[in-house]
């Protein structure tokens, strides 16, 4: 983010389901990460992304865990990814 030195932060959820667009899912659908996480990437620069889901830091590693394993993701800790 420009004049704090630091990455802009995004929150990110899925919905609950198709009528319930505003409301969390348990836990963030590996597509629906993806077509964002690619979206941001054209900008190149680094982000922070806060998971939003009912299923708090699980829903966060789960998506961590499933991110790592694609093509063009690298998991370098815990919780953060880095795109290749």
């Amino acid at each position: 983010m420009e004049g704090t030195g630091k990455p802009p932060k995004f929150h990110l959820s899925s919905p609950k389901s198709e009528k319930l667009i505003r409301a969390h899912a348990d836990y963030v659908e590996v597509e629906f990460a993806t077509a964002f996480i690619k979206a941001l990437k054209a900008y190149g620069k680094s982000a922070d992304i806060m998971i939003e889901a009912k299923a708090k830091d699980k829903a966060a590693l789960k998506i961590v865990e499933e991110l790592g394993k694609l093509r063009g993701f690298k998991r370098i800790n815990g919780g953060a990814i880095e795109l290749k």
